[in-house]
């Protein structure tokens, strides 16, 4: 156990035995902290776990106050989508969000998106509202304002969070959501493959749909401009789609369409795909063809999914932080005056991006290619 879980467990001990009564003022953090025997930080961060677990309330301007106990556990609602595929980024972000709310001490009931969207509203809200949820988690993204499900969630009247939205959910639904910042993050990608002095790069992206045009937060036409802005060629047939949404048919289209980028006059130095898992099909294309990765063709991910770290090579990747996202979903559930009670608030937060530099990208400048 680390300073930080050590003074907050001592104090909570504090709390739960009585030493310290509901309502009552706390010395400063510094005060606090000098008591303890630890950091001012530490003791800030030890205070504020506490404020989320909900055994304190820090006031601004008034000082840290025992919270008067709760008369029942808190309780949070999640909503999982229906049946998904590996490539669902809520796989790998709700570990974390469950692993922090029973850090928090908070209670997770889960209900499937079926569930909601083929019950009858009326008798569905009055159920779930007899089990007093103090917020929800809708793992769910991609929405129109017509489906049921949002109907129901927002006559709850609780604090609803998406962990991993579009650009446009928050306006549509209302409620809270957390989303990469697509556009900076599809760029850093692109940054990090011209700085290894790649000098070919082919887009491999998923087939746009018909009312949402953008890719990574750019339309087709716009990816051209990046790749010539980055110095690549910016012909069309530089940039190759795949259906993502039909997985039984994505091994094969990643197939035809690496061998139609491989067998042009001039080939790419390095695919940028779409996802991680259009990647691992990137692989399994280049080991049929007997290509080495990175000596005969670079590979980049986008998104970070956990096992690309261990293919051979490791895999390149933007990584958007599923941990952080889900942890930090639960923290905001846990503590919903910072963004739900006012309107005015903003409902829409960014989960910082970041490249993960590995062996699937041949660095050129270094091995001098």
């Amino acid at each position: 156990m680390n300073k930080k879980d050590q003074a907050a467990e001592r104090l909570r001990e504090m709390i739960v035995s009585g030493r310290l009564r509901p309502g009552e003022k706390l010395k400063s953090g510094v005060e606090l902290a000098a008591d303890f025997g630890v950091a001012h930080l530490t003791m800030r961060r030890a205070l504020r776990e506490l404020e989320l677990s909900g055994d304190i309330r820090i006031v601004h301007g008034r000082g840290i106050f025992v919270a008067e106990r709760h008369a029942g556990k808190r309780k949070f609602l999640l909503v999982r989508p229906g049946i998904v595929d590996n490539a669902a980024p809520t796989q790998y972000l709700l570990p974390y969000f469950l692993q922090r709310c029973n850090e928090l001490g908070v209670e997770v009931d889960e209900a499937d998106l079926i569930f909601l969207r083929h019950s009858p509203v009326s008798g569905t809200v009055r159920q779930l509202k007899d089990n007093q949820y103090s917020g929800a988690l809708l793992a769910c993204s991609g929405y129109w304002g017509t489906e049921p499900e949002l109907q129901i969630l927002r006559k709850l009247d609780i604090p609803v969070l998406i962990p991993r939205g579009t650009a446009t959910d928050a306006a549509v639904t209302g409620f809270g959501v957390l989303r990469s910042d697509d556009c900076k993050a599809w760029e850093c990608g692109m940054a990090y493959l011209k700085e290894c002095g790649i000098r070919k790069v082919a887009l491999l992206l998923a087939e746009p749909r018909p009312l949402i045009p953008q890719i990574r937060g750019f339309t087709v036409e716009e990816h051209l401009e990046l790749l010539k802005k980055y110095g690549w060629s910016g012909e069309r047939d530089m940039i190759a789609f795949v259906n993502v949404r039909n997985p039984s048919e994505l091994f094969g289209q990643v197939e035809q369409a690496l061998r139609d980028l491989l067998n042009r006059p001039e080939p790419p130095e390095a695919v940028y795909c779409f996802s991680d898992f259009v990647a691992l099909y990137v692989y399994l294309t280049a080991q049929k063809m007997r290509l080495r990765i990175p000596e005969d063709l670079s590979v980049m991910g986008f998104c970070s999914y956990p096992g690309g770290k261990l293919l051979s090579p490791p895999l390149a990747t933007v990584d958007c932080d599923y941990a952080s996202a889900g942890k930090m979903a639960a923290e905001m559930l846990c503590d919903p005056e910072k963004w739900y009670f006012e309107d005015e608030r903003k409902k829409e937060f960014i989960v910082p991006h970041k490249v993960k530099k590995r062996a699937s990208v041949a660095n050129k400048k270094e091995t001098g290619l």
